[in-house]
């Protein structure tokens, strides 16, 4: 019997808590082996992104042969994923005419950046890490915006003394803008660290003397 791709074929092939998958819109008769035309392809929730530049990226072309499963779906959603634009990708086959087929991609746009606040420290350490983070409105927010602006504030406080320094990212939904979101540090700095004394150990070619003025 004919295997008929009916169901959701999910490729799980990103480290983040999101969901790629290959979908059929209809009760298309997909044959595994067959090679099947892509006669069109298609770009839905891009956004603010050139859909031609998507398409681009998925070097996948209007006339090469396709299989499904295949190898260059898989490697285009990599390639999407790459991108740290998108928290989720569906490539859906929304037709099917003999072995000519028509694709859609369909994002779903990670999204951007409005503002951001933090909390538990005073002004100027405020001022100061806002120049080390640099976050600007529009910005994409994905997890790698997150861990770097959470590593940038605690590198800031460690350089200062401050070895236990504490943040958590907060995110919620701004709803005065499509698709945007807020992002909140609370930062508590902890102790600073202070340095009472020091002790050489093995110090014979050189004086403790000496090695306190290095």
């Amino acid at each position: 019997m004919k295997n008929r791709f009916l169901a959701i074929l999910l490729l799980v092939i990103s480290s983040f808590t999101t969901k790629a998958q290959v979908t059929t819109a209809g009760d298309f008769n997909l044959i595994p082996g067959i090679n099947y035309e892509i006669a069109g392809i298609t770009v839905t929730g891009a956004g603010s992104l050139d859909p031609n530049v998507v398409i681009m990226l998925t070097n996948l072309r209007v006339g090469d042969n396709i299989q499904f499963p295949d190898p260059k779906l898989a490697d285009a959603i990599r390639t999407l994923w790459r991108q740290q634009l998108f928290e989720d990708i569906t490539f859906k086959v929304v037709n099917k005419v003999g072995k000519k087929v028509y694709l859609d991609i369909q994002l779903v746009a990670l999204p951007k950046l409005s503002k951001y606040y933090m909390t538990g420290l005073k002004k100027a350490w405020k001022d100061d890490i806002r120049e080390e983070l640099d976050l600007r409105a529009g910005k994409v927010v994905n997890e790698n915006l997150k861990v770097m602006s959470r590593n940038k504030i605690k590198k800031y406080f460690y350089e200062k003394g401050y070895l236990n320094a504490a943040v958590e990212v907060l995110e919620k939904v701004d709803t005065t803008y499509n698709n945007a979101v807020i992002l909140g540090f609370k930062i508590d700095p902890g102790a600073r660290v202070k340095i009472g004394d020091i002790v050489f150990t093995g110090n014979e070619a050189v004086s403790e003397k000496v090695l306190r003025k290095a």
